[in-house]
């Protein structure tokens, strides 16, 4: 089952029964791929979509997490401080400004 939330985000759900119900949560503002967590994964998203967003995109429209139309700073921002304390975004960010 694929779920597509207005924030672009996709949720799937493998296995799940024509019959069964299901309540499925929307993901974190943050958890811009909707894996169920925050993790570099998100950072990446956020920084491959950088710039102005095309509405339409659904994965551009998931990394403009503050909805302000463009992907910017509050952005990466907004990922890194959804970021589980054990589990560091940052190398991956500074892997990219590396790179």
């Amino acid at each position: 089952m694929r779920v597509l939330w207005p924030s672009g985000q996709t949720t799937v759900l493998n296995g799940v029964a024509l019959d069964a119900r299901h309540a499925v949560a929307a993901p974190a503002a943050a958890d811009v791929d909707a894996d169920g967590a925050v993790a570099g994964a998100d950072v990446m998203a956020v920084l491959s979509a950088w710039g102005a967003i095309d509405r339409s995109q659904r994965t551009a429209r998931a990394a403009d997490i503050d909805g302000d139309g463009m992907v910017g700073p509050r952005d990466v921002v907004a990922v890194l401080s959804a970021c589980p304390v054990g589990l560091s975004c940052r190398p991956v960010l500074s892997a990219w400004s590396a790179g």
